[in-house]
């Protein structure tokens, strides 16, 4: 990577030109979006007829729903991707592309650079080892998409891929083949997933994709353990967990909570086979749940050199001035030589968790988390509505509302939230809409009309949304200065050689604009950005990177400014 994770994602590079690029973007979402809406139509037809039979011929073998929500969830990925390259803006996406790329390096960490301090940024661990310090699932899946097609967001849209069929897959067993592949198909078009920025989960490094998959493949194998207790269901409940452990490990224990409970109840309930739980479902499970504890014991060793020492908490443990949970003390103030950071723990993060220290303050903060799950979440399922009290009688069903119930819980505890923290349960709220549609959809007569015109509003909302906000009226929705930044980046590129970036703050600098990250290996990057400190500091980096050409740059100005500053001593002599 020449720029330090700072290219946007070209994928489509033989589509040039605006005029092109909306071409192949309506291209790909009307071979995504027209099929899965005439499969919807077919599952809510009441009478037989070949739309119907369409909906049955696709859903009947087990892999169909699956493979039709996986291609639908693709399609309509690369077709917002056609319109608007996705770039990279947001603290915690240059943090996991800086782990995918520490993998795609054959590395689970990388030996600190020279002169470190100049390299410190938001979420990154700069000793003992230069890594990242997220759960390692959300990168491994961004490494994928590095290494096999030379751009991680095609990593993003795999991974939220086989999300939306693990969805079908575990909605097969709560809801049918039928309606499975309803489920798949809501969860592949849901819109927020696709549009809401800068919380989408397919033109963002930062989504829930795998954490709903690993979510979703929990449910699954929970409603088919309760059916008949068989290996291959507890290999899937073990795979989800392992997935759980190594994207979202809060928010995945408190969702599985109810789904824990209700094996441990059928294990306690079925003396006769409480041996064959043991070695069919325990056994399994367990196998591959200690394959990953082992797995992220060792990259703990690398990262951190202590196998019980998580990077996060590491990382915590040397920047964060305020408590991962509202219920925790705040640690000592820690105070840093580069003021943006300091200011992001010691003032944002510290402010919002002292904020919900308060009864008034955490029912006003409590209040704006809901308020954006909603809209991200069951806020385009309005019609829908009647269907959710209908299907709550069903003890069945309460179990999932459980679930989702726990997740909010777990995201209320923290001191901030983020829509794909909900990820683990969002497998479970697609099968509790699907099947409030379902129970609308069949609603007997007099009211039988009402009830599939609330079915068909709520199930072909999100394709209708997804146009308009999509293809229809664009938006960019990212900030100027990510544009700016990969237009620098560029200018950069088409000087010879290779180059090192001082990049100096002014004091009133927005914390959330933040240009300093680099690559997995530093020093072969052709760029380099560093923070521009004390002279004397800047000099010393610049003997440990003497034979680059040298630039300083001050972004707060208004437009950026670029100013060369020369090489080795000429460029020493200029710094003040």
């Amino acid at each position: 990577m020449t720029g330090g994770l700072w290219e946007s994602q070209e994928v489509f590079t033989g589509a040039e030109g605006p005029a092109s690029r909306a071409v192949l973007s309506w291209a790909l979402a009307i071979l995504g979006l027209v099929p899965a809406m005439v499969l919807m139509v077919g599952i809510l037809r009441p009478k037989t007829c070949w739309l119907r039979s369409l909906a049955h011929a696709v859903s009947r073998p087990a892999w169909g729903a699956p493979l039709v929500a996986a291609l639908v969830a693709l399609l309509i990925s690369g077709a917002l991707t056609a319109r608007h390259a996705v770039v990279p803006y947001i603290h915690d996406e240059f943090a996991y592309l800086l782990g995918a790329d520490t993998l795609a390096h054959g590395r689970l960490a990388n030996p600190p650079p020279p002169e470190w301090s100049h390299f410190e940024t938001f979420h990154v661990l700069m000793q003992p080892t230069y890594a990242a310090k997220y759960p390692p699932a959300q990168s491994v899946s961004l490494a994928i998409g590095q290494v096999l097609f030379g751009a991680p967001i095609v990593g993003v849209w795999l991974a939220f891929a086989a999300a939306c069929a693990a969805v079908a897959w575990a909605a097969r067993g709560w809801l049918g083949p039928r309606w499975g592949l309803a489920a798949g198909l809501m969860a592949a078009m849901h819109p927020a997933f696709h549009i809401f920025k800068p919380f989408t989960w397919t033109q963002s490094f930062w989504g829930g994709g795998v954490a709903m998959l690993g979510g979703a493949l929990v449910i699954g194998a929970w409603r088919r353990l309760d059916r008949r207790v068989a290996v291959p269901a507890a290999l899937a409940l073990g795979a989800g967990l392992s997935i759980l452990i190594a994207t979202r490990p809060w928010e995945g224990a408190v969702a599985c909570l109810p789904v824990a409970a209700g094996l441990i109840a059928r294990f306690l309930n079925d003396a006769p086979g409480r041996r064959q739980f043991l070695f069919r479902v325990v056994a399994p499970a367990g196998a591959l749940l200690l394959l990953t504890v082992a797995a992220l014991a060792r990259l703990n060793v690398a990262v951190t050199g202590q196998a019980t020492l998580l990077p996060y908490v590491l990382y915590e443990q040397q920047y964060a001035a305020a408590p991962i949970f509202i219920f925790q003390d705040a640690p000592p103030a820690r105070w840093s030589p580069h003021a943006q950071i300091t200011a992001y723990h010691g003032g944002w993060s510290r402010a919002i968790w002292a904020k919900q220290r308060t009864l008034k303050g955490f029912a006003a903060v409590a209040a704006f988390k809901m308020l954006l799950l909603w809209n991200y979440f069951p806020g385009a399922y309005m019609a829908l509505v009647p269907g959710f009290f209908m299907v709550y009688r069903s003890p069945r069903w309460r179990r999932l509302a459980l679930v989702v119930g726990f997740a909010l819980i777990g995201t209320l505890c923290t001191a901030w939230t983020q829509p794909h923290y909900l990820a683990p349960a969002a497998a479970a709220f697609f099968l509790a809409t699907t099947a409030a549609a379902r129970r609308l959809a069949c609603v007997a007569a007099p009211r039988r009309r009402a009830g599939l015109a609330m079915a068909a509003a709520g199930l072909l909302a999100s394709p209708v949304f997804l146009m308009f906000g999509g293809l229809i009226l664009p938006s960019r929705s990212r900030p100027a200065w990510a544009d700016q930044r990969v237009a620098i980046t560029h200018d950069i590129e088409n000087h010879p050689g290779n180059h090192l970036v001082l990049v100096k703050y002014a004091p009133l600098h927005n914390i959330n604009f933040e240009w300093v990250y680099n690559s997995a290996d530093i020093p072969s990057q052709r760029i380099i950005w560093a923070r521009s400190m004390e002279p004397a500091d800047d000099r010393r980096l610049l003997e440990a990177f003497g034979d680059r050409e040298v630039w300083e740059l001050e972004p707060d100005r208004g437009v950026p400014k670029l100013t060369p500053l020369g090489k080795g001593e000429e460029a020493a002599k200029r710094i003040q």
